[in-house]
């Protein structure tokens, strides 16, 4: 379990853990207008799989996913 609270996750902080048995290494980038943002990083080969997975379980909390500036 990580804390990705602001007061202990700071801007620049990053962490590395599985999410749904795959290996990701995650960081918080500057905050978005609609509050804290993270990048993510998974092997290629994962990434649809982890795209799928993250987009319905944030959509269960009522969290959007987005992809960000300069990305396909």
């Amino acid at each position: 379990m990580i804390d990705v609270h602001p007061s202990v996750f700071p801007v620049g902080a990053a962490a590395l853990t599985s999410f749904a048995r795959m290996g990701v290494q995650f960081w918080r980038i500057e905050d978005g207008p609609d509050g804290a943002a993270f990048e993510f990083l998974v092997e290629r080969s994962m990434t649809r799989s982890f795209w799928s997975w993250f987009a319905a379980s944030a959509g269960e909390f009522g969290y959007r996913v987005t992809i960000g500036k300069g990305y396909p």
